[in-house]
């Protein structure tokens, strides 16, 4: 047993509390300081196969009250999505697409926090515009998470069907995304095997996470989610200022 892979345990059991409590910002706790541990492919396949085995602990007792009708109306989106990022990284440099990312998420979170409702969140065409904005910063950036959750968010769904309603879409999400990422000869048998190794943390720490979030009241889970976008969008911001320095 390696130090580096007692720190990527710790890593991953951290990143599995936060979506354990919240239903997604795996990526957002393991990828920075997983980078320091591995490349780039086996940090992106990590956090895709970890969130789609762990998802089902979040669902436990939940699954009923997924949001059935907005997550499908964001899944065609995010197919479309899917697509465009490729292109979108086959011909801009990702650093751009991260901090732009980064700057829009850092607003409209900051608008929701103080209360503010972001224009058009409540229209049938707002689940197609977040799920292809989702698929778009999935493929490109890593960053699947925030248009979705700020779409639920401003919705205000009750804690429960926000969490089980993300990890549905993740479930469908991410599968196609491992996908693209298999097909394009990115991800492979090597990086498997360290999901593999990781994947015990990942369980334990998602189920601790679920029995915390039995002891948060509401006003706490909105406010932990506020926190992960806003997390989201500076990391987005740092890491893309970093690599254009």
């Amino acid at each position: 047993m390696t130090v580096e892979l007692i720190a990527a345990w710790g890593i991953v059991f951290g990143g599995g509390i936060v979506t354990g409590l919240a239903g997604f910002g795996f990526a957002l706790a393991i990828v920075p300081p997983l980078l320091l541990f591995y490349s780039a492919p086996t940090v992106t396949a990590v956090a895709i196969s970890l969130t789609l085995v762990t998802g089902w602990i979040v669902l436990l007792g939940t699954w009923r009250m997924i949001e059935v009708s907005t997550v499908s109306t964001v899944l065609p989106g995010a197919v479309v999505g899917l697509g465009a990022g490729v292109v979108l990284l086959r011909s801009v440099d990702e650093a751009w697409i991260k901090l732009l990312a980064g700057v829009v998420v850092l607003v409209f979170t900051m608008a929701t926090f103080r209360g503010l409702s972001i224009p058009g969140s409540k229209s049938r065409g707002a689940p197609p515009v977040a799920g292809f904005l989702s698929g778009v910063l999935n493929i490109s950036t890593g960053m699947a998470s925030p248009p979705v959750a700020l779409l639920f968010a401003s919705r205000r769904y009750q804690p429960n069907a926000f969490r089980s309603s993300i990890v549905a879409y993740f479930y469908v999400i991410d599968l196609l995304a491992m996908m693209v990422l298999i097909q394009q000869g990115l991800v492979g048998w090597s990086e498997l095997r360290t999901v593999a190794l990781l994947l015990p943390a990942a369980l334990a720490g998602t189920g601790v996470g679920r029995h915390l979030l039995t002891k948060a009241s509401e006003a706490e889970f909105w406010r932990l989610v506020m926190i992960i976008l806003l997390g989201t969008g500076l990391v987005g911001i740092i890491g893309a200022l970093w690599d254009l320095r």
